[in-house]
């Protein structure tokens, strides 16, 4: 799914993008497809919007996986987010653009609670925000906690 996600944005002399999943070739978890595709789209975008057009564009995914969890970040060197938005970030109707909804991160996040995964994330106004996922690995015939 995330490769999938990744393959919609075509890297170009002003974004640089990178997908590193180390030595993992497969991983699953117990979500849905097409709601965890939204999920991923929705942050990426969004990195890629924070991201000042007169700068050279950095998103950097990472998947890491250790015991039975799965570690998913996606960076970007965009603005950061001020503290005063930081406290509204998964809030339902708030944004910080012009235009849209705001509806977003709280789509993502709501997403991620109903696979029974955790979402957050660090900022450095000036630098750049992390996202972190974080799910259980999904293992046959053990749909853990559901």
């Amino acid at each position: 799914v995330l490769q999938n996600v990744c393959s919609l944005f075509e890297p170009n002399q002003n974004l640089h993008f990178s997908l590193d999943t180390g030595s993992l070739s497969e991983l699953r978890v117990y979500a849905d497809k097409e709601q965890f595709s939204r999920a991923f789209l929705n942050l990426i975008k969004n990195g890629i919007q924070a991201i000042p057009a007169d700068q050279i564009g950095e998103m950097r995914i990472t998947v890491r996986s250790k015991d039975s969890i799965v570690l998913i970040t996606i960076s970007d060197n965009g603005m950061g987010i001020s503290q005063e938005a930081q406290d509204n970030m998964f809030q339902p109707n708030f944004t910080t653009k012009t235009s849209g909804m705001g509806l977003g991160l709280s789509i993502v996040k709501s997403i991620v609670d109903n696979f029974g995964g955790k979402i957050w994330y660090t900022s450095e106004p000036g630098k750049g925000t992390t996202f972190y996922i974080e799910m259980a690995v999904y293992k046959n015939g053990n749909n853990l906690n559901h």
